[in-house]
């Protein structure tokens, strides 16, 4: 076990590589041995193969609970961005909480080597891991962690980047009355780049139901010019199915008053976020009302992730379920 092979080191061809969980495990222990290239493979290619059932998903665990803290910040921001998918994978499903528990755990000695406040001298990517980290925490329930971002965003104090990390995690964490206060600021904006910073900080909102009031706005007057599909697929990456049965009542007024190729892109990332069968005759009738025929490769590619991510709520999900089982504590 101690001698698995790396295959692939450095990362140059183009495959992917499946070990079992032994392997996997062997591997894990040498972790703070490899070099940024390797740690970022070998976590890409347990979360593609564990996604296709072609290898367990928890050796995408396995890896980042031995990612050293002092690891490449760009490793981590990668250990976090999966993470955050697996999270969304759950979709609200009641063993996403003991996920997010075993996830805040993950991020514990990440945390901690980057701190709180920016330091003197630190890189451009050791400040946006803060920031992505931070969020992370929130949208994993760490209550200390979205108090601090609520005092700083209520103070307006700390740097331009502390601010907007801030704005991002009081949108991510929004009930309905943050919400509502959200959209009064953004509606007295008068910059419109700023104006665009609130709304995608409450497009980010966790809540299905505040996804669903994203629509109504990216498609209404408080949208700055072209920025509607952009909040579209942020909530949407968020809530996919409460978007996209909010975008329902603006369909049957015809197509959206969006761009042509932003509305089809839109859509159809849309669609392929959900993991509901239904999705799938749905993005195929709005392929054939809105979309020539030679134009609907993406109606397609929607369709096939459709079927993948019901392939990961019925195997990579339970089997990452049964690795948080057995490394409980």
């Amino acid at each position: 076990q101690g001698t698995a092979p790396l295959v692939n080191a450095g990362g140059t061809a183009y495959a992917r590589v499946a070990y079992p969980p032994a392997a996997a495990a062997a591997l894990a222990d040498r972790m703070a041995q490899m070099s940024p290239m390797d740690q970022l493979t070998l976590m890409n290619d347990a979360w593609a193969l564990g996604q296709s059932g072609y290898a367990p998903a928890q050796n995408l665990m396995t890896y980042i609970a031995n990612l050293p803290a002092d690891a490449d910040p760009v490793v981590w921001d990668r250990a976090v961005g999966l993470l955050v998918t697996v999270d969304r994978a759950y979709g609200h499903d009641p063993s996403q909480s003991n996920f997010r528990r075993e996830a805040l755990k993950l991020l514990e000695t990440v945390a901690g080597a980057v701190g709180t406040v920016p330091r003197v001298g630190e890189s451009p990517n050791t400040a946006s891991l803060r920031s992505d980290v931070w969020l992370a925490q929130v949208r994993f329930g760490d209550v200390a962690a979205l108090s601090r971002a609520q005092r700083i965003f209520a103070s307006g104090q700390g740097s331009i980047a502390y601010q907007r990390a801030a704005l991002d995690i009081v949108g991510l964490a929004a009930n309905e009355s943050t919400f509502d206060s959200l959209l009064k600021r953004a509606q007295a904006a008068h910059d419109p780049l700023e104006k665009n910073r609130i709304l995608k900080a409450m497009a980010l909102a966790t809540d299905p139901s505040l996804s669903a009031r994203t629509v109504d706005i990216a498609l209404g007057p408080d949208a700055p010019a072209g920025a509607g599909g952009q909040l579209l697929a942020i909530a949407g990456a968020e809530n996919p199915d409460a978007v996209w049965l909010a975008l329902a009542p603006h369909w049957a007024k015809g197509p959206l008053p969006i761009d042509q190729q932003t509305r089809w892109y839109v859509v159809t990332f849309i669609a392929a976020r959900s993991a509901e069968t239904t999705r799938i005759d749905d993005v195929r009738h709005y392929g054939e009302q809105d979309m020539p025929a030679d134009a609907r490769r993406p109606v397609e590619a929607a369709v096939a992730s459709i079927k993948l991510n019901e392939r990961v709520k019925a195997g990579a999900l339970p089997d990452i379920d049964r690795w948080i089982a057995s490394h409980a504590r």
